[in-house]
Formats: structure tokens, sequence, C-alpha cells
């Protein structure tokens, strides 16, 4: 049996970070989030995949990234504005190699929860 896909989810704005787990929620994926990376336990594990909110200003980028390489075993995929090119610029140089913009987040969750799905 496939383990069920988690989402580690780090977003500093309080209410953008409920709004985004209510999302999460809704595709029937579970979810642990943070508004920080040092408050994240992110240990590494089968389907967990990490969402990290690009537009953060609390903690830097790259640190945060190096922070979390300790805990692999699983994606990091970063949240932006598709128009922002220096957010997506920023993460490019944290070697975040996976850009969702907000638009395509609900594709990627339905992604996830589907494959799960299909793997039991």
């Amino acid at each position: 049996m496939a383990s069920e896909p988690h989402i580690l989810l780090i977003v500093e704005n309080e209410f953008s970070r409920a709004r985004l787990v209510e999302k999460i929620r809704a595709h029937g994926l579970g979810v642990t989030a943070a508004s920080a990376p040092a408050e994240l336990n992110a240990e590494g594990g089968a389907g967990r995949v990490l969402l990290l909110d690009l537009a953060a200003r609390g903690y830097d980028l790259a640190s945060a990234m190096r922070s979390l390489r300790r805990a692999d075993g699983f994606p990091v995929i970063g949240i932006a504005p598709a128009t922002h090119g220096e957010m997506i610029r920023r993460a490019r140089n944290a070697d975040i190699g996976h850009i969702l913009d907000h638009d395509k987040l609900d594709a990627f969750l339905a992604h996830l929860a589907s494959a799960a799905g299909a793997a039991e």
C-alpha cells in the first residue's frame, strides 16, 4: 500500500496559511502547517511534499533551503505569483526547481490526491 500524500506547508501569513490548509484538506490530503521553516519538523518520508511560500519575508529563503535539505526525501515546491519574476529568480537561486503559481495549485493538489487513490 502506498503512503498517503502529506503536505508540509510553510506560509508566513496566517490568513493565507489557513486558506491553504483548508484547500489541501478539501482534496483529502493531510497537512502540517507552519509560518517559518524553524517551526516545522520536516523529517523525510514517502508521500511528503513541502510547499514553501516564496513571498515570505520573515526568513531567508536560501538559509531555509539549506536547513530543509538536511531532511531530504521529499520534493520542495515553491508557491509564487506567476508574474513575480524577482521572487522566482530568488527561488531558483535557492535551488527550488519546481515553482507553482497560485492558479496551478488546485490542479497539483488534485493530481496528488488522484495519484494516491490510484495507488491504493
